[in-house]
């Protein structure tokens, strides 16, 4: 057995392994310091998953109110960021439709949108 000290720079403990390649002492230690690692090297990427699955849950919300039809502005009351959507992608009838999760926003105009279920 060797004695090795925990890597996540949050842990101080120590533990005892045979296996020379393991570096944490937990799986606790070992996810917090990859999402440290992740956070230091993709800040955005993990800021906009976040928006994006609060999206979901506002568009989750609205949807089931059956509230299919709404503003932009109504919508940046909720909390929604447009910024956070994922690229467009073309309906039947040429209309962009944004993807989030489950359920999607077609722009039938610059101040209206059709929220759908896929």
């Amino acid at each position: 057995m060797k004695t090795k000290k925990c890597e996540n720079i949050n842990c101080d403990e120590t533990f005892e392994t045979m296996n020379v390649k393991k570096k944490f002492c937990c799986l606790y230690c070992k996810n917090q310091a990859n999402y440290f690692l992740k956070q230091k090297t993709y800040p955005w990427e993990i800021k906009m998953a976040k928006v994006r699955r609060k999206n979901i849950q506002i568009l989750e919300g609205l949807y089931q109110r059956n509230e299919k039809e709404i503003s932009p502005n109504s919508l940046a009351k909720c909390g929604f960021d447009m910024d956070a959507a994922m690229l467009p992608s073309i309906n039947n009838e040429n209309k962009n439709v944004f993807r989030f999760g489950n359920l999607g926003l077609v722009a039938m105009s610059q101040s209206q949108f059709i929220i759908i279920k896929f």
